[in-house]
């Protein structure tokens, strides 16, 4: 079983990450970070994406679509890219960290990328676009909201799948 937890900075992907990770005994894949090429984020989905038994904190496809689309005004993919194709053959299960808006806009001390938080609005509108109008029509989807949801629920919704 393949996991992507997907959501916008401060929206628990770490934690649930993690508790997963504990849980269900998978190797945890970390994001890539900022400023990687097409080539190598193409290359971290072929070498990582067939594995079995993982969970990725993000996703590089899915983040460099909505962070670049929104902070660079341009993304290196879109949803025709033969990755894409890729990714849906391997049929991961992605779980929308999806807290209510005012506990992801609460940042407090915590150091954000530049303009994550001055664009907070429209990163947040263009993560439930994609996920309501794309990711939920070619994936099988879960949603977490770390603040109301229990994880024992999670895992018997994911072993579900």
């Amino acid at each position: 079983m393949r996991i992507i937890i997907l959501g916008m900075d401060n929206t628990g992907k770490t934690t649930l990450s993690n508790l997963l990770k504990n849980q269900l005994n998978y190797e945890l894949i970390n994001s890539l970070g900022k400023n990687i090429n097409k080539e190598n984020m193409i290359d971290f989905i072929k070498n990582n994406l067939k594995k079995d038994n993982v969970i990725f904190e993000r996703f590089c496809f899915f983040e460099e679509i909505i962070y670049g689309n929104i902070l660079r005004n341009y993304s290196n993919f879109d949803f025709e890219d033969e990755i894409y194709s890729y990714i849906k053959e391997c049929k991961p299960i992605i779980i929308y960290c999806r807290p209510e808006i005012n506990i992801i806009f609460d940042w407090k001390e915590r150091e954000q990328m530049e303009g994550v938080k001055e664009k907070s609005k429209e990163l947040l509108k263009l993560y439930d676009d994609v996920f309501n109008n794309k990711i939920k029509k070619d994936f099988k989807t879960l949603i977490w909201n770390y603040k109301k949801d229990d994880i024992k629920d999670l895992i018997y919704k994911i072993k579900s799948i």
